[in-house]
Formats: structure tokens, sequence, C-alpha cells
């Protein structure tokens, strides 16, 4: 097996050839760091050459074969390592939960328990909606803290709003998102049905819901419009109906508002919106309106603060709009009912029966004194001016001191001069770049966005051949504002100013 040249052979080893390796032989210290657990069990042979030194050989095939074997087995017991550090860390995890598991099985416990009072006290068909693996209310940080301690009908009754609104959040979450599908899945109807508004509604009669206010009337009485459908012509066709149905339903509200602001005012209730004395305020932007133009008004569909109700927050987020007057804008004020009371009994008329309409027949001018200014001249305005120059007017402020302004009627000379200044400055005021209330009379072109009187004026030059556009071709998408205040000149002389005057000529 193995072939040994030798000169002579001694008691203690056999002297090789100088050239072992040649005869298949491998210095065993060159395997040794291969398999150095094991290397005593390999088997080998000591030779000592010439020089003297023993050396220990192997194999060289042998070498190869327990290098071979001896790595498969090193990967398994590396991989048996990792097992077993692996379950020592799993015994060792476990051994640490074990407590912890328990406190979560007793937490579940008492979760449930909590559950089942939210249904006694009504909330089972809400709970029911919630979908089985939406574990999101059990673990709401509210149940999660009462369930730290011993549930019992005591401790759940201290709690009993706490867990409420819990459910209550969930509710308005649920609410939310389902109308919210519902509003994208009806948008393009709505849309469609508001732009149809300003094409089959007459001139006059702009007043018309907007698109969640639409999707409102509608919800309440499905009948009006049948949403399985495409766009039935019966929808067309009812668009005028659509529209008086919601103008009479905001009128009521208009009439809550002042039933609530003034609970002794006795009124009709089928004139009263028509009376010269009614007028409504916006609190978002301090604008004095009629009620025509509280039913349009642009804030009354908008909205500056955080909502927690589910369907408005949909309508914001889907139609970038909420339902009218949700946010409490427009109010009715006493103050303010009882300063044009006096303005149109200063004006030879009865406030209880006088309208609007016959106010602005007669179209008296009214001229606050305590305005008159030495540099600017004497503020005069129209009647329904009056609530809204002095709503703007820092001097006079609100409540008590609109009872006791100094408001006179100008005589006939003066009215017709300020009444040409006012509707000279009225005109001016609409030719502004910044006035965007126009749209087409004809094709109903730029309703939806309203333009200036440029951008309109150029409309009609070149789609209608207009070459000179009048009044008749335009119309505005809102009720137009209230007149203009006109300073007339010169002011009056004050008092003081009068009597320094004549000391000075006097000396």
């Amino acid at each position: 097996m193995l072939a040994i040249y030798s000169d002579h052979v001694t008691s203690s080893a056999c002297v090789l050839h100088p050239l072992p390796l040649s005869f298949g032989l491998l210095e065993l210290g060159v395997a040794i760091n291969a398999y150095i657990d094991v290397v005593q069990w390999v088997p080998s042979v000591k030779v000592t050459p010439k020089t003297g030194l023993r050396t220990t050989y192997a194999f060289k095939s042998i070498d190869r074969v327990w290098k071979n074997e001896y790595a498969r087995i090193a990967d398994c017991t590396d991989g048996m390592t990792k097992y077993n550090w692996n379950a020592r860390d799993c015994n060792l995890w476990w051994m640490k939960m074990q407590p912890e598991s328990d406190a979560h099985l007793l937490v579940d416990r008492r979760k449930a328990l909590v559950i089942e009072y939210l249904k006694e006290l009504g909330w089972g068909e809400e709970l029911s909606k919630i979908p089985p693996l939406d574990n999101s209310l059990e673990n709401d940080h509210t149940v999660v803290s009462v369930c730290q301690r011993e549930v019992t009908q005591i401790g759940l009754s201290i709690f009993k709003f706490s867990l409420e609104a819990v459910v209550q959040n969930f509710q308005r979450k649920r609410l939310r998102q389902e109308h919210t599908i519902l509003l994208k899945c009806r948008e393009h109807i709505l849309r469609r049905i508001v732009a149809d508004c300003a094409r089959v509604l007459p001139v006059a009669h702009a007043i018309y819901p907007t698109a969640s206010e639409l999707f409102r009337i509608t919800t309440e009485d499905p009948s009006l419009v049948d949403y399985s459908k495409e766009y039935p012509e019966a929808v067309r066709v009812a668009i005028p109906e659509i529209a008086l149905r919601w103008q009479k339903d905001i009128e009521d509200k208009l009439r809550d508002l002042i039933t609530s602001a003034c609970p002794d005012y006795i009124f009709d209730p089928s004139t009263v919106l028509d009376l010269a004395t009614t007028f409504f305020c916006c609190v978002n932007c301090d604008e004095v309106m009629r009620h025509d133009h509280a039913m349009t008004h642009g804030c009354t569909t908008r909205i500056d603060f955080y909502l927690t109700d589910p369907y408005q927050r949909a309508s914001l987020e889907v139609l970038n709009e909420v339902n009218w007057n949700f946010g409490r804008w427009i109010e009715f004020r006493p103050d303010i009912l009882q300063l044009v009371t006096r303005v149109v009994e200063l004006s030879g008329f009865n406030p209880t029966t006088t309208t609007a309409r016959e106010m602005d027949e007669a179209d008296p001018i009214f001229e606050c004194v305590d305005c008159n200014n030495i540099e600017k001249g004497r503020a005069t305005m129209s009647w329904a001016t009056v609530a809204s120059f002095l709503e703007h007017t820092d001097s006079h402020g609100t409540g008590d001191g609109l009872e006791t302004m100094n408001l006179k009627v100008l005589d006939e000379q003066e009215t017709t001069k300020v009444r040409e200044r006012i509707i000279e400055e009225d005109a001016r005021r609409k030719r502004s770049p910044y006035y965007s209330n126009y749209f087409c009379r004809d094709c109903k072109w730029s309703f939806e966005k309203p333009c200036n009187f440029s951008q309109l004026r150029t409309h009609l030059q070149t789609v209608h051949d207009i070459r000179n556009p009048r009044n008749e071709d335009m119309a505005f998408r809102h009720v137009p504002h209230s007149l203009p205040a006109f300073r007339l000149w010169p002011p009056r002389e004050e008092e003081s100013d009068a009597e320094g005057l004549s000391m000075a000529q006097g000396i």
C-alpha cells in the first residue's frame, strides 16, 4: 500500500527518500487546518528523512476523502447549530411572553364585555355593520384603556359617553365613505342638471340649486330624479319644478332665521321676504343683501372649519361645496331690521307693509350726517345701501349705534343729482376687470364661471357678431350687490368750524 525505498532501516522509523511527495504522500501539517477536530483519527505514517527530522505524512487520496466528508458534515453541523440557537431563543421568548399572553387573553375577554355593553346601549345595528376582520374598534385607545382594569357595570357607566363617542366616530367614518361612493356615482348627472338649469330657466330666474343642494333634495324625494338611467329626458323637463321646490325650501329656512333671531317679531310668512325691511347679513364677508341674493350668495356653500358631519365632508370632498348655509354664514340681525325700519319710515312709508319693489320705485336718497367728511364730502346713498354702508363704517359699529344714526332724506334737487352720480359709479364699477359676474344671455357662455365685461364683450363680438354689445345682451350670474355710496360735494360745515370762521371774521 505504501512503497518505501530506504537505504537502511532503523528501529525507530523508516528512513524515506528525500522526495516522499512523489509517492502520493502529503505532509499532515498541510491538511490539519481542514479537519483539525478529527486529525487524530487520520491514518498516517511517520518517517525520518536523512535530515533526521521526523515528519508525519498521510496519503493524498485519504486526505481528499476526509476533507470532503468533513466539509459536508461541518455544513450540517452549522445548520443544526443555528437551529439549536433559534430553538433556544424561541424558548426564552415563550418563557418571557407567557405572562403577557395571559394578560392579552384577559384584555380580549374584557373587550367582549365592552362590546356587549355597547349593544345594550342601542349600538348593535351599527356594530353589525363593521366588517368581521376589522378590529379597529376593539383596538381603539379608549376601549383598550377601559379594559386595563376589571370591567364592571359601574366602571362601564363611567366611560359611557367616551365609549359611545368611539362608536359615533366609526359611524361617521362609515357614512362618509358610503356617501362619497354614492356622490361619485351621481356626480356627472348632478353637474349636467346644474348646467341645464342655466339653459332651461329664464335669465330673470337665475335662482336654482347647486350640485350639493340638488343631491340633497333628490335624496329626500327620489321621485325627482332617476339616477339608474344615464340622463333621462324627464329630468330636463322637471328642472323648473326642481328649482322651484328648492327655492321654496330655502325660503322656509330664511323665514326660520328671522324667527330665531327675532322671536317677538310678528310677520306674515307669505310676504315677509318681499318686505323692504327684510335684509340678511353674511357673517363671512359682512355683506348685507336681499333674500334672493342670500339664496345664491357664494359663501353659503363654503366652509372654513373642520367638518364632523359625514355627509358634508363627503360633499366637500367630491363636489367641493357643502349644503346651503351649513356654515351658518347667513343670519338675520335685529339691529339691521330696526335701522331699515327707520329708513322706510323716514321715506313716508309703512314698514310693516311696504315692499322692496315699492321702495325701489320711490328710490329715496339718504345722507348720513354723522359720516360727513370735510376732505371727502357728504355720505349719500340709496335706501337699500344704508344698511350695507353703515355695516362697513367703523365710526358707527353695530347694535345700539345703528339706532342713533343721524339720517336725513335729501330734497328733490340733491336727490336727482346724487341718483345720476350713483348710476355712474355703479356703471364704472361693473366695467372694472375685477367685477366678474357676467355671462352671455343668448348661449349662457361663462355661466358656470362668470367673466368680466371685457371678456364677455369679446365673446359677443367674435361668436355672435355683435359689434356694439348692449346691456340686453348681457346677464348677471348672481344678483348684483347694492349700489355704491356717493360722496356729495361740498361737505357740510361742522358747527365748530363755522363758529371759528365767524369769530375770525369778527376780529
